[in-house]
């Protein structure tokens, strides 16, 4: 194993022994913490799921199967404001 490899197992035995000493009403703010970080990475993953792209490493036959398909009346408003963005 690589030594970040082992620093993480290191660092999670080392948590999981502080957890194991926690008293239970500390547990729960611990549980609570622990939930905030795993929604936080989440939301963070979703915006590189729509990012830029050059971020997404998408083809253009990837994008061909989007070709013609905009639903809706206001393609030109969407152009404006992409034109508008990237000035």
């Amino acid at each position: 194993m690589t030594t970040e490899a082992n620093r993480e197992f290191t660092t999670k035995e080392i948590l999981l022994q502080e957890v194991e000493s926690l008293p239970n009403e500390l547990v729960a703010e611990a549980l609570d913490f622990v939930t905030f970080i795993r929604a936080r990475q989440t939301k963070s993953d979703a915006k590189l799921s729509i990012a830029a792209p050059d971020q997404r490493q998408s083809t253009a036959s990837s994008l061909l199967e989007f070709a013609g398909s905009w639903v809706g009346d206001d393609l030109q408003d969407c152009l404006e404001e992409v034109i508008a963005l990237r000035e």
